[in-house]
């Protein structure tokens, strides 16, 4: 049986390791946080930027490189033509308000392929060469189509 003193020098080396060891995985810890700014310098000096989590998914453009993968990304989570309602008086960049807006049917293309695709359900013809027009929400209630509609 150890006495006393042993016993207690035991506990006393035992507390010494478990404390260098705390140290030593604090330390590793401080030194991981220590690298977080450098990080952050590294990534935005690569000119790449975080711009949204689609479906868990980090969308990042990496020095420009993969645009068109976020691009299409995006597309994807938000077609074209997709009308949003947003609870403030600014309208988000890249977006139109659905005020009846006469468009150029060359400077917005895409968009006036999903008008013409859907047979100008939701847009107008605007001047049925060169123009299309918005859907005019204007003091209107949207209300989504169901299937038994």
């Amino acid at each position: 049986m150890a006495t006393l003193k042993e016993a207690v020098g035991n506990l006393t080396e035992q507390a010494r390791i478990l404390t260098e060891a705390v140290e030593n995985k604090l330390g590793d810890i401080n030194t991981e946080v220590a690298k977080i700014p450098q990080a952050v310098s590294d990534f935005t000096d690569a000119g790449d930027i975080i711009i949204a989590n689609i479906n868990g998914e980090w969308v990042t453009i990496k020095g420009g490189l993969d645009i068109w993968a976020a691009q299409t990304k995006i597309e994807l989570a938000l077609p074209i033509g997709t009308i949003i309602t947003r609870a403030t008086t600014d309208i988000p960049t890249g977006f139109l308000l659905c005020d009846g807006s006469e468009l150029d049917r060359d400077e917005f293309v895409n968009l006036f392929n999903v008008a013409s695709n859907d047979g100008f359900k939701a847009f107008g013809i605007g001047d049925s060469a060169t123009t299309f027009t918005l859907p005019d929400l204007r003091g209107r209630f949207i209300r989504m189509q169901g299937g038994n509609s």
